[in-house]
């Protein structure tokens, strides 16, 4: 009997294609759907370290990251139905929101619980998150 490769391999593989040429940009949509927290660190890694060698951009949208791949990004946009909530550096989103008013709970990641509030009571009226989050910058 014949293996092929597991969903993980071939998303490795095709993650390592997309890097052939010389490309100032690169965009990836939710590339860890499928895999495992330790292949979707590996490749997050991976990323961050070709776009610090190479200088290059790299954009990748995720649905909920763990904290440890969270942490990885130098920059983030949180998005919440397509509203921005964030953007900034990575490691200045808790203050951000702690400023705002909305702590995270001790033993939450940041990441989990700011992708998880309500956009709306059934009145109607926005609770549980800024209405608009104004960008951070250094």
């Amino acid at each position: 009997m014949m293996r092929g490769i597991s969903g993980g391999e071939r998303k490795r593989v095709t993650t390592g294609e997309m890097e052939f040429g010389m490309k100032y940009a690169s965009f990836m949509d939710e590339i860890s759907t499928g895999l495992d927290s330790a292949a979707t660190f590996d490749i997050i890694t991976t990323q961050r370290s070709i776009a610090h060698r190479l200088h290059k951009n790299i954009v990748i949208a995720l649905l909920q990251p763990s904290p440890e791949v969270f942490a990885l990004f130098d920059d983030v946009m949180i998005l919440n139905d397509g509203e921005l909530m964030y953007h900034g550096p990575c490691d200045r989103v808790q203050g951000y929101f702690d400023g705002l008013g909305f702590a995270c709970p001790v033993g939450r990641d940041i990441a989990t619980t700011y992708l998880t509030w309500e956009r709306r009571s059934s009145t109607g009226t926005r609770h549980g998150r800024p209405r608009v989050a104004k960008p951070t910058f250094s």
